[in-house]
């Protein structure tokens, strides 16, 4: 019985999910096309000493007939970043484990350096062969599968996939270094405007027809900002992520926020920055390193929303309430942009007598917001190659 309505449960956020991406705009990233720019928002790496208890397995594909070079990015919570390149063959399927970056079977295995944080993101992209200018190749997509090894679960979602626009494929796209987000002829598909996703209220029970006492102990949050420094010398993106949310009877509650830096995961809960989430369960952060201020989170509570679930709207936005204090730890200047977003949520669940469970998918998209970018350092090219 508890199996059926484990899967029953997870099909409906699935379905869900699935039902949502189809209709994003066709200039504007979503899971389910292929890009010639991919984004994975959610890579977790979870230790016990020298015992690995949670991982991500990273899955890329071309689907062409011919060779294409990617650059990657690992970047964690506090935008420490570790940048790698290697070489897709034609129609070749690619995975490796964050925690090594050891590839994973196969007769062409690709080992990458390892992600050595414990929560963050990866974005990869097209690249020339002498990996100075990024290309048009919309034929890469992909996906990230969470590992739990103490729960004994996992579960997967699929990577945002910018598609180059009106540039022949293995031509550049942009500037080398800048990758623009425009979603025009010449750059890569915009990001949306603004984001919505559904979640449930912490602490409620759900499903209690079935006399189990499945009780929610919240959703999580991830938030990437479509204007992203990945350079050397860069400049740090700092935002405010502002929340609208409903409840269902159509209730609206505003003031809900969290000033960021680079990179968010996030609990919606009245208390985001408590480690924890119940009673039995392992200990383990829920808020970004990189998260300062916060107000109103109350709102994501049973006793403020009044009913098991919710849903809301998040943008990114300059504020003056998000201070310098909260990234103290950070190099400056501490100024806030306005920025889109894009990400996912996944929701925490308790099952008596003792099981817990996660279950996730990427976050609904509308409107339209060009504004976007990646920037990145160039790789030198070799001074003699005109020479031979």
């Amino acid at each position: 019985m508890k199996k059926m309505l484990y899967a029953a449960l997870a099909a409906v956020f699935l379905l869900a999910a699935l039902s949502t991406v189809a209709l994003a705009a066709q200039n504007v990233t979503n899971p389910a096309q292929k890009g010639s720019l991919l984004v994975w928002p959610k890579i977790v790496v979870d230790r016990a000493g020298l015992t690995i208890t949670a991982d991500t397995v990273v899955t890329i594909v071309n689907d062409y007939t011919s060779l294409v070079d990617v650059k990657c990015y690992w970047m964690d919570e506090y935008q420490n970043i570790q940048d790698f390149a290697f070489r897709l063959t034609k129609n070749q399927v690619v995975w490796f484990r964050a925690s090594d970056g050891m590839g994973m079977g196969g007769s062409k295995e690709v080992f990458v350096p390892p992600f050595d944080a414990s929560r963050g993101e990866l974005k990869c992209w097209a690249v020339n062969l002498a990996g100075d200018e990024q290309i048009s190749w919309n034929h890469l997509f992909g996906t990230a599968t969470i590992y739990d090894y103490r729960r004994g679960e996992a579960w997967e979602y699929s990577t945002w996939n910018f598609a180059a626009r009106g540039v022949d494929r293995n031509k550049p796209v942009g500037t080398g270094g800048t990758l623009p987000l425009t979603g025009a002829d010449g750059g890569y598909d915009a990001c949306p405007e603004y984001l919505l996703g559904t979640f449930l209220a912490d602490r409620s029970a759900i499903m209690s027809d079935f006399d189990d006492g499945l009780e929610s102990f919240g959703s999580d949050l991830t938030l990437v900002p479509c204007k992203q420094d990945l350079r050397q010398d860069r400049i740090p993106t700092y935002t405010k992520a502002q929340f609208d949310i409903w409840n269902e009877d159509e209730v609206k509650s505003t003031g809900a926020y969290m000033c960021f830096k680079c990179w968010l995961e996030t609990t919606l809960a009245p208390r985001p920055a408590v480690t924890g989430l119940g009673a039995g369960l392992v200990s383990r952060p829920v808020a970004s390193a990189g998260a300062g201020t916060y107000r109103n989170f109350d709102k994501f509570g049973i006793g403020s929303l009044h009913t098991d679930m919710g849903f809301f709207r998040v943008t990114g936005v300059a504020s003056t309430a998000c201070k310098a204090a909260d990234w103290s730890q950070f190099p400056g200047p501490y100024t806030t942009v306005y920025t889109p977003l894009i990400g996912l949520r996944s929701n925490n669940l308790y099952f008596p007598p003792g099981y817990y469970a996660s279950v996730g998918t990427n976050l609904n998209t509308a409107g339209f917001d060009g504004s976007g970018f990646v920037k990145w350092d160039v790789q030198w090219g070799h001074p003699e190659i005109n020479e031979r």
